[in-house]
């Protein structure tokens, strides 16, 4: 059976007016920080580049919580 992680996955969204155009994901383990330097996430700390992924629903609309 296969270790699940506890916590969520982190999900960038690019928005243009009300619709979300792109996103990207990043696991937990990878920006985790720790004292204890073996157990940070690889990018924790760090500037990093991302491609962002076309979102492929047509109008994926954002509810404005004001």
């Amino acid at each position: 059976m296969a270790v699940q992680d506890c916590w969520p996955d982190v999900f960038l969204w690019m928005v243009s007016g009300n619709r979300r155009i792109s996103y990207f994901r990043i696991l937990p383990r990878e920006i985790v920080f720790s004292p204890i330097e073996e157990e940070r996430g690889e990018f924790c700390g760090t500037t990093r580049t991302i491609c962002f992924y076309v979102c492929r629903v047509r109008y994926h609309m954002v509810k404005s919580e004001i």
